[in-house]
């Protein structure tokens, strides 16, 4: 079988077909031929990426793309209620999300709680003959229950406002020109 001559093209299916067909060669045996890639020059790297396609560059008359000012992104439209911007830092933004995230996990678990209370109660109102002991202990584990609830209702709203007074703090240290 004679070798396969290829076009001088570096597309990527053409660069994979020539690569696969090395493969097979040197798995029968033959000896494989060096696969020569066109060198690329300096000015088809900086106006092309690979496949050809130009880079913005290129299509901008070799200049670079301009870079837009750090404004925001919101449009304003004239006639409207101005909205104003207020930059939070790193440490802000994780204590919020902190804060916000504690009490949801905290009303998350007061739920859990009101449902074994809800559970515990029920099932003792049918438990009709069960031994004074066994009702007892279910009292007490729906007493807990009910009390952990409140507990945790009560840190998932001082959560809440200690995370609305840190908004606040910020709205207050922020100048508007």
């Amino acid at each position: 079988m004679a070798d396969k001559q290829y076009p001088e093209s570096t597309s990527p299916g053409d660069v994979i077909r020539r690569l696969f067909d090395a493969y097979e060669q040197g798995l029968r045996g033959k000896e494989l031929p060096p696969l020569d890639l066109p060198k690329e020059d300096s000015d088809a790297a900086s106006t092309e990426v690979p496949g050809g396609v130009p880079t913005r560059e290129a299509v901008a008359g070799d200049k670079p793309a301009r870079r837009r000012t750090k404004r925001t992104s919101l449009d304003r439209v004239p006639g409207r209620r101005p909205i104003k911007e207020y930059p939070l830092t790193k440490n802000e933004l994780w204590t919020l999300g902190g804060l916000q995230a504690a009490s949801g996990i905290a009303f998350s678990l007061a739920g859990i709680c009101f449902g074994q209370w809800s559970s515990v109660k029920e099932q003792i109102a049918f438990a009709n003959g069960s031994r004074p002991q066994v009702v007892g202990y279910w009292n007490g584990v729906g007493d807990m229950a009910w009390y952990g609830m409140i507990a945790l209702l009560i840190i998932g709203v001082m959560l809440l406002i200690i995370s609305g007074f840190n908004v606040v703090k910020i709205i207050k240290g922020t100048a508007h020109d």
